[in-house]
């Protein structure tokens, strides 16, 4: 088979010759964001996969993970689920994120039903896994072949090395009957993260890495304050957060097992530099102990992380709406009848008592907001 040089949206004809030839049982060769992978059809092709797995290792592989072309197709086969399984598939698909569900072998036979696979496939009786590949390539190719697909990573199987796919590694898959999907967005050679998904509606992030990291910052809830410097405001508003929340009871998030990290930032602020004397002070005196803080500039990256930020005035509320749609939905004042905090910098220990006692009454009624719809993140 001949290799097809392919991007989801400008080769619509040569994708569908990839979805084809997956339809017909045969194996591609395709991009996703962490390795390259060859992949199958989980109700046609999984023998020829299986063959090829033997043929480079002299052995078969247990159950293989479905690759799905998006989150809706995951939810549509999984129905209904806890939170925070509704969450990791939210949060971390598409993405470098694995998600293993243990369930009984009812619901297991009740999704491969639904995918039409035989069991074995995705499963192995009390677990199956999933996964979303977040590249544009690899998504365009399993929507275009319409049924649910199954993929081993192609250094394992002989052709490339992880990351790097050459010619020659080109030729060997299609010497060996392998279609060769390429796209100008490589993978980056890192690997995914695995997240166990309990019967019990709780979840484990497997891995203790960087993808382990991400998958566990990404199923977090962060709440962000941001103020101008960040060595007042913002990061009394943090401490009180951290101070009030543990003695919250009966929180959605508490039950499901999703953390909560209080985070700062300032719009105009320095890096590195410690939160006032005056600010420390004021805390002290309302009972509330604090980490040594590093003041830090907000970047993009901070505001689309988060899952909700809390503005000190209305000028940082229409800075933070100038970042874009995503981030002006989530953004709000702290105090929730509209007012601004004013910034206490010069002012004397007076005003920053003041200031920290009408940020412990404002923190406290937004944490109280803090709930999680009914099967789903915000």
């Amino acid at each position: 088979m001949r290799g097809v040089s392919t991007d989801s949206a400008s080769r619509p004809a040569q994708v569908e010759q990839a979805g084809e030839a997956l339809r017909a049982g045969k194996l591609v060769l395709i991009p996703t964001e962490t390795f390259y992978a060859v992949a199958a059809s989980a109700r046609t092709g999984v023998g020829a996969l299986r063959d090829l797995v033997r043929s480079a290792h002299g052995a078969d592989i247990g159950p293989f993970t479905w690759h799905a072309a998006s989150r809706e197709d995951i939810l549509a086969a999984c129905g209904l689920m806890p939170p925070a399984h509704a969450r990791a598939v939210d949060r971390l698909l598409p993405g470098p994120a694995r998600l293993v569900f243990e369930r009984d072998p009812a619901w297991i036979a009740t999704v491969r039903e639904h995918l039409g696979v035989a069991a074995g496939v995705l499963d192995d009786g009390g677990s199956l896994a999933v996964r979303v590949p977040d590249h544009a390539a690899a998504q365009a190719v399993i929507a275009a072949a319409g049924e649910p697909m199954v993929a081993a990573r192609a250094d394992v199987l002989g052709f490339g090395r992880g990351a790097i796919l050459r010619e020659d590694d080109r030729r060997a898959a299609q010497a060996a009957g392998v279609l060769v999907v390429t796209d100008g967005a490589s993978p980056t050679g890192r690997p995914s993260a695995t997240v166990t998904l309990h019967a019990d509606g709780t979840w484990t992030v497997v891995d203790r890495n960087e993808a382990g990291d991400w998958a566990r910052r990404r199923m977090a809830r962060v709440v962000l304050f941001v103020c101008t410097g960040n060595t007042c405001r913002s990061p009394m508003a943090q401490a009180l957060a951290r101070h009030l929340w543990p003695a919250m009871a009966n929180r959605p998030e508490r039950s499901a097992g999703i953390p909560v990290m209080f985070e700062s930032a300032g719009l105009a602020a320095g890096e590195g530099g410690p939160m006032t004397d005056e600010a420390g002070e004021a805390l002290r005196a309302l009972g509330v102990g604090f980490d040594p803080h590093a003041s830090r500039p907000l970047d993009r990256r901070d505001a689309e992380e988060a899952e909700i930020i809390f503005a000190m005035t209305r000028s940082h509320l229409a800075a933070l709406q100038r970042l874009g749609p995503g981030v002006a939905a989530k953004a709000r004042l702290l105090d929730p009848d509209g007012d601004d905090v004013p910034d206490p910098i010069g002012q004397g220990s007076a005003v920053y008592r003041h200031t920290a006692e009408r940020l412990r009454t404002f923190v406290e009624r937004r944490l109280r907001e803090l709930d999680d719809p009914p099967g789903a993140a915000p």
